[in-house]
């Protein structure tokens, strides 16, 4: 439409026109998912006669539409984002609430793609916030549906499910079956998370038959994928992977390429859980090429950490330690910190400090404490830097949390630092004795340094090191002797500099298996073991003396306790970061942990690992992390 015919019409048909751009746009937001081509046509149309009319509104919602589809079909971000920001800079021109509360939840997907949590959740709630100021329905359930997501992708199920509830409240007053289904396939997974397995199973049901009525091939794709990951938990593996070829012949099929990714992945893990190594690398390569063109960094940690394993399943260690490394790092770049939130909050208030410190030696014009400022911030990096640093050796000591409990087998262990590196560690190895070669001892360590931060981490390193000695070198593995020759060497080189007492050292849990005698032997130093079984849990003391601290006038002694091993018990060590956490109901405390693995402890190892974790975050609440969290739990 050129100019002079924009000129020759009239008000009526101008009304018209836009109605119709209206109605595109409209169309294409509500069905950009299960019909993602013939929408990208109309709003193409449709920003072409808004931009004949110059009507802005319409060219908003048509680069809206336009962008989405560029994102989430063709993996163009940049294009995207080119469409995206211009959208943008239209709702700002004209003011328009319900316009910016839709490019909001764009990009808070986006942040949740890249695994920018924080920006994601402000967005979402930015986004909440807009859609309620209009008294917008759709785009509310929207928003709330895609908070819920944000909250399962992060393991909190609990809220997740509540998100999820309202969004399908939402939808269901308004008929929205396109949300209806999209609610249920998310509800679905919350009951999974929550270990509600028939009931997940059930849900998957109700949202793939709703996603096949209304005729939306990628809610019925997201569905299948999620429901082989059920079946996975339950170990019915041939299952799980037909279910999941079939989410991604789907998806394949109409070019959801986020969801391709997450199928190859799914595909990955299975085949590696039923030794078919080959097909599961294939897979999760394929995942981590098509990833890269989306920059989903978290499914790339997810693949190249279930790569590294593998790699070192099937020895071949150059491979394992180049994937490892590339896991390592997109773990610091998107999700290292990120697996504390309290250190997400550290870092935006961190941010917010120096835009205002920054913004005051501007305003003050004054050069010389700008200068100093600078020299603090470059010295404030060197110290980041460093502690960065100190992080990388820790990880460098300290085998992945998943690939120890698959050796200790049948076990979980939820390790959550306070800071950037831990005071606390754990530490497996077998060995197996010239002397007895029928044997193999499994020895399982928790351990809680003095302090946390970087003190703490560089005793972890000591001692990692020195049980390496004692135990694999010197093949001791009564815990009691363990524990005496590891007090000698901390004390001898905490005391090199001289005579004076110290009190640095550490806490500590040792358990060695004899699997031949169907025997646990426990030691501890200031730590105990609890033994569940038959429904009740059984505390055995360790001594009263810590390892290294130089501080008791009296000779320490340390003693092997020897345990039977039946069916269905369940071992706990760990150190007193859970229970020291404070709330807003104040400090969590002994009695309130220990019933904590008592409700969980008939669950499977890696449910127990979540509803812990779930557990104490929940009551910590708005509350800064106290200390190190640390718990390993070994079900036999």
């Amino acid at each position: 439409m050129n100019l002079q015919t924009k000129v020759q019409l009239s008000k009526e048909e101008t009304a018209a026109i836009k109605a119709e751009i209206d109605a595109a746009n409209t169309v294409a937001r509500r069905e950009r998912v299960s019909k993602p081509h013939e929408t990208f046509e109309a709003v193409g149309r449709a920003y072409q006669l808004a931009v004949g009319i110059h009507y802005k509104k319409g060219m908003g919602f048509a680069l809206l539409n336009k962008s989405f589809y560029l994102f989430y079909i063709l993996g163009d971000l940049v294009k995207g984002y080119e469409n995206l920001t211009e959208a943008e800079d239209i709702f700002q021109e004209l003011n328009h609430i319900e316009g910016t509360a839709w490019i909001a939840n764009i990009r808070g997907s986006l942040y949740l793609q890249s695994g920018e949590y924080e920006k994601a959740f402000a967005a979402y709630r930015g986004a909440i916030e807009g859609f309620r100021l209009c008294e917008d329905k759709d785009g509310e359930s929207l928003a709330i549906y895609l908070l819920g997501n944000l909250y399962l992708d992060l393991k909190d199920y609990k809220n997740a499910k509540t998100y999820h509830e309202r969004s399908y409240y939402l939808a269901d007053q308004m008929k929205e079956d396109t949300m209806l289904a999209n609610s249920l396939t998310s509800l679905a997974n919350d009951y999974h998370g929550l270990n509600e397995l028939d009931k997940a199973i059930a849900t998957f049901e109700q949202a793939i038959e709703k996603s096949v009525a209304i005729g939306n091939p990628n809610i019925e794709a997201r569905a299948w994928n999620d429901l082989a990951q059920v079946y996975e938990t339950k170990g019915e593996y041939e299952k799980a992977i037909d279910y999941s070829t079939k989410s991604l012949e789907q998806r394949k099929l109409h070019g959801n390429k986020p969801g391709i990714i997450t199928a190859l992945l799914t595909l990955g893990k299975l085949y590696h859980k039923t030794h078919k190594q080959e097909q599961a690398i294939d897979f999760l390569q394929k995942s981590i090429e098509l990833a890269e063109t989306l920059n989903a960094k978290p499914k790339m940690m997810r693949a190249y950490q279930e790569l590294a394993i593998i790699y070192k399943e099937t020895e071949q260690p150059w491979q394992a330690l180049a994937v490892y490394e590339k896991y390592m790092e997109i773990k610091a770049a998107v999700m290292g910190e990120e697996t504390s939130s309290q250190l997400r909050n550290a870092n935006a208030l961190y941010e917010a400090e120096k835009s205002k410190r920054e913004a005051e030696i501007e305003r003050l014009r004054n050069v010389e404490l700008k200068a100093a400022y600078e020299e603090i911030e470059e010295k404030n990096q060197h110290i980041i830097d460093s502690i960065k640093y100190a992080k990388r050796i820790q990880e460098a000591i300290l085998d992945p949390v998943e690939t120890v409990s698959k050796q200790i087998g049948n076990a979980f262990i939820f390790y959550q630092p306070k800071d950037i590196v831990s005071g606390d560690f754990y530490w497996y190895g077998e060995v197996e004795k010239d002397e007895e070669p029928d044997k193999k001892y499994k020895i399982v360590i928790a351990a809680d340094c003095t302090g946390h931060g970087v003190p703490g981490a560089f005793m972890t390193v000591m001692g990692n090191d020195f049980l390496n000695d004692i135990i694999l070198t010197r093949q001791i593995t009564n815990p009691a002797e363990i524990l005496y020759k590891l007090d000698e060497k901390v004390t001898t080189t905490l005391n090199k500099q001289g005579s004076v007492a110290t009190n640095d050292g550490m806490d500590i849990t040792i358990l060695t298996f004899d699997e031949t005698a169907q025997e646990v032997h426990f030691s501890g130093a200031k730590n105990s073991l609890y033994l569940i079984r038959n429904g009740e849990v059984e505390e055995t003391k360790g001594a009263k003396f810590p390892i290294g601290s130089t501080q008791y006038e009296t000779t320490k002694v340390f003693t092997t306790t020897t345990l039977s091993v039946n069916p269905q018990d369940v071992f706990y060590l760990f150190t007193d970061g859970c229970q020291d956490q404070f709330g807003e109901q104040g400090k969590y405390m002994k009695r309130r942990f220990r019933e904590l693995l008592l409700q969980v402890h008939t669950l499977d190892p890696e449910m127990q690992c979540q509803a812990i974790a779930t557990e104490i975050r929940q009551w910590q609440g708005s509350k800064v992390q106290t200390d190190d969290w640390l718990v390993i739990g070994i079900k036999r």
